[in-house]
């Protein structure tokens, strides 16, 4: 199915009322969007404290998508890629744990807390009941 958008503007050079149409189709999403809930900001204010902590912060978050609910974070690898130390990553990751943006459910293995941010295409609501059963044990 066809839809067609229609836009009148003013043609400055002819002093006239113009409109042009333009139709467009059904086409395939290539990228979507993620929900960030305001939660995650204000948390991310308290783990953020460098240029170069958002750049990693930023980073791990987006290792999390839509097909796997939890993340294996190597953070030898993420300090190798920075350019830091590994103990730098690990505090940062242990800032994330403590303010609730990751919970940590193995070595090396996190979640990402869907209550502060869904990746793209994930089941929102079978993430949320996953980390409130988390919660509760």
């Amino acid at each position: 199915m066809k839809s067609v958008l229609k836009i009148e503007y003013f043609d400055d050079e002819t002093g006239e009322v113009r409109s042009d149409k333009y139709k467009f189709g059904k086409s395939r999403i290539k990228y979507g969007f993620s929900i960030c809930y305001p939660a995650l900001f204000d948390a991310l204010s308290n783990v953020i404290r460098s240029n170069v902590d958002a750049k990693i912060v930023f980073y791990i978050i987006s290792l999390f998508k839509s097909k796997t609910n939890k993340t294996e974070i190597d953070y030898i690898e993420v300090a190798k890629m920075f350019n830091v130390s590994s103990s730098k990553v690990s505090k940062l990751l242990g800032r994330m744990v403590k303010y609730e943006i990751l919970m940590r459910v193995g070595r090396g293995k996190y979640l990402i807390n869907p209550f502060m941010y869904i990746p793209y295409k994930a089941n929102g609501y079978y993430r949320q009941n996953i980390w409130k059963s988390l919660k509760k044990n």
